[in-house]
């Protein structure tokens, strides 16, 4: 009988919505940092290896690789950004949160339970991120860029 009860209050979309907002909008208080948990992973150590692989592709096909950092909030030191950087070995890795500071983040948000960026959050991304890949065209190979340009 529970089960069934399970079953059918986990369709109601009100209740899905309430889960929905209780597992991942509101900060939950746990000892240590969440990142540490996600680190350990196999989703984590996945995307580590992908990215791995992906560095490895672009070096050997001489293809410009610029990684962005996608978080809107730098109160705290990141785990996960440490990674990222680590696992990108030498490749420019740019973390977001920088980009947001003086911006009223729920302006740049879909909503407070879904925290992914809206079209204005996505606009300073890509602002953002049009300037650091043009810095870095230009640091590794500034005469292609000029002539280009011709």
């Amino acid at each position: 009988m529970t089960e069934m009860a399970n079953i059918i209050v986990g369709k109601l979309w009100l209740y899905r919505l309430i889960s929905h907002a209780y597992n991942h909008a509101w900060p939950k208080s746990k000892v240590g940092p969440v990142e540490a948990v996600l680190q350990e992973g196999t989703g984590w150590r996945q995307s580590m290896a992908a990215l791995l692989e992906l560095v490895d592709m672009c070096r050997a096909h001489k293809i410009l690789l610029v990684v962005f950092f996608e978080r809107m909030d730098q109160n705290h030191d990141n785990l996960l950004l440490e990674d990222v950087v680590r696992h990108a070995e030498g490749v420019p890795a740019h973390d977001m949160a920088s980009w947001f500071e003086g911006f009223d983040e729920s302006l740049l948000e879909n909503s407070k339970i879904d925290r992914h960026p809206n079209a204005e959050g996505h606009r300073v991304m890509a602002e953002h991120m049009a300037n650091d890949i043009v810095r870095c065209l230009v640091m590794t190979s500034p005469t292609a860029i000029l002539a280009s340009h011709k």
